[in-house]
């Protein structure tokens, strides 16, 4: 067990390696241009700079758009030399092959034209998909969405707890915190707030604060052409809450994930995995979370969605045995007896987009693994303030 924390440490240090080795390489503009390279074989020039746009005159920002115009640019030059070379002063009469000579600059105009018109489109397209992508709203501490923004996200969360196990329900009120340092960069606070712990069984009924969660995400990979982001991520929870509502034990813990959203048009698959690790292994077991949702935008007041959210205990602690139970997202009892525990809910529910900057959303979330612990039901709303 002492070997483990040397070992992810290491692990660490090899992943954050190769993620500095990808950066430099996305920023060094290797990936930046997909058009130009297929056509630049058509140019018997060097490329020409662009030039500046003229007020009125088709946007020409794009690679694609911007590789069509130096392909009419060239033709347009070749035209206009071949001119000169025969006009009337040097050479009296036009030849048959000097006809002949037109046609691959006409071509070649005529299919900068065709490709233009055909790849506009779909470029203003792939740039808006991110328009009709949602967050996840079930799972909220767990679940994190790929997507870069900076957000405000106010939570209640209604927890049905399983009658075999203590019966009764929690409440929570939390709020989470996303700041967008750069376009791929963001700092999250995903775990917080109030818990109103009202089991059945009256001893343990109480009112606390939760641990704080806080860490950073990263875009890795952000492809409007292809409609997919990829982002990993690492939280860090801190023992800040209240034992009598099962928090504040151990000396915290570490969540490695990477969430993933691919999109078609108004169709999306949004997954995410990642690996809770404690500080003190001793007081807290380690697992492993997966979430899968996906939804469609039916209209901009009802985006409905269907998914699954899971953990799976890795390790076990040192705390007391609940017979092989160990707790969901919000709670680690350390249980003694929880290796291998598997939990899963399945999920569903909608949103719907008040306006361009605002989101509320609800999810309803029903245990299907058994034996069900603490987790039989769940009600989630948000509101998500875009700033």
């Amino acid at each position: 067990m002492s070997m483990l924390i040397p070992l992810i440490l290491v692990s660490l240090g090899v992943a954050a390696t190769f993620l500095a080795l990808f950066v430099w390489a996305v920023r060094s503009g290797q990936y930046e241009d997909t058009c130009t390279p297929s056509m630049r074989m058509l140019l018997e020039e060097p490329p020409l700079q662009p030039k500046e746009p003229v007020p009125g005159s088709p946007n020409t920002s794009s690679p694609a758009l911007r590789s069509s115009a130096q392909v009419l640019e060239t033709a347009t030059n070749i035209n206009s030399n071949h001119t000169e070379q025969n006009s009337p002063e040097r050479v009296p009469m036009k030849s048959p092959s000097s006809n002949r000579s037109l046609l691959p600059s006409v071509a070649l105009a005529f299919a900068a034209l065709t490709f233009n018109a055909s790849t506009a489109p779909a470029a203003e397209a792939a740039a808006d998909w991110k328009e009709h992508a949602i967050s996840p709203v079930a799972n909220p501490l767990f679940f994190e969405s790929p997507l870069i923004q900076s957000e405000v996200r106010p939570i209640f969360i209604y927890h049905g707890i399983d009658n075999k196990f203590i019966g009764g329900f929690a409440r929570v009120f939390a709020a989470e915190l996303r700041y967008a340092v750069t376009e791929r960069l963001a700092i999250i606070a995903t775990k917080d707030g109030f818990i109103q712990l009202r089991p059945n069984v009256g001893a343990l009924r109480a009112d606390g604060w939760a641990d704080i969660g806080v860490g950073l995400k990263y875009a890795l990979i952000d492809n409007p052409e292809h409609q997919f982001i990829l982002t990993p991520g690492l939280k860090i929870e801190l023992p800040s809450g209240h034992e009598r509502v099962f928090q504040g034990n151990g000396k915290g813990e570490i969540d490695v994930f990477v969430s993933a959203m691919k999109g078609w048009d108004k169709f999306h698959t949004t997954a995410s995995l990642g690996g809770r690790v404690p500080v003190d292994f001793d007081a807290e077991t380690s697992s492993i979370h997966y979430s899968l949702q996906f939804d469609y935008y039916t209209c901009q007041y009802f985006i409905p969605f269907i998914g699954a959210n899971g953990q799976t205990v890795l390790s076990e602690a040192k705390g007391p045995a609940f017979g092989g139970i160990e707790g969901f997202d919000l709670i680690n009892f350390g249980a003694s007896d929880a290796g291998g525990f598997t939990q899963i809910a399945l999920a569903t529910g909608f949103r719907s987009r008040v306006c361009k900057r605002a989101d509320i959303g609800f999810a309803y979330e029903k245990g299907v693994t058994t034996p069900k612990g603490l987790f039989d039901d769940r009600f989630t709303m948000d509101f998500i303030v875009r700033f």
